[in-house]
């Protein structure tokens, strides 16, 4: 062997790690934070989009979504879509006159319909009066009222709130 003769297993070795350096590093990428002094742009709370504009932006609701009974005499407020898209949200109300009897198999009160799963649910039935939806408040609250009184569900933990008269 000549002096200063350098074998191929040692090229080898040393073109392999060579290779192995390059490619770890064209995946390791540096996590520095960005610190800027420059003003961020703050985030603003909007109002819930309007019905029309939810119904274009989430598509037609579903006729699973609203609740079913057979009598003549109930009064539909709804079904709408929540902000997120995830929920619609309707309320169910008998309406007569006063010596008419009202048919056990109508589903007063109010009703959430989760599209991921496709379920509609009873939420809330008012012990007394009529419980009516008013307006999705965010993602995951909405409120309703019962008389002159209004109330906030939330869907999460599934609590109401009274929010007064």
């Amino acid at each position: 062997m000549q002096k200063g003769f350098i074998n191929a297993p040692v090229i080898l070795t040393v073109v392999v790690l060579m290779a192995v350096s390059f490619y770890i590093g064209t995946k390791y990428q540096d996590s520095k934070l960005n610190i800027t002094d420059k003003n961020q742009k703050v985030v603003e709370n909007t109002p819930t989009p309007m019905k029309e504009d939810l119904e274009e932006r989430c598509g037609k609701i579903p006729p699973e979504a609203y609740p079913k009974g057979n009598s003549g005499w109930i009064d539909l407020v709804g079904p709408y879509w929540s902000p997120d898209c995830r929920y619609v949200v309707s309320s169910v109300a008998v309406v007569g006159r006063g010596g008419t009897e009202i048919p056990q198999n109508v589903p007063v009160g109010i009703h959430l319909y989760k599209d991921a799963i496709k379920t509609l649910n009873l939420v809330y039935k008012a012990k007394e009066g009529v419980a009516n939806f008013t307006e999705w408040t965010d993602r995951e609250n909405f409120t309703f009222t019962i008389g002159s009184k209004k109330y906030n569900y939330n869907i999460t933990n599934k609590e109401v709130t009274s929010l007064g008269e």
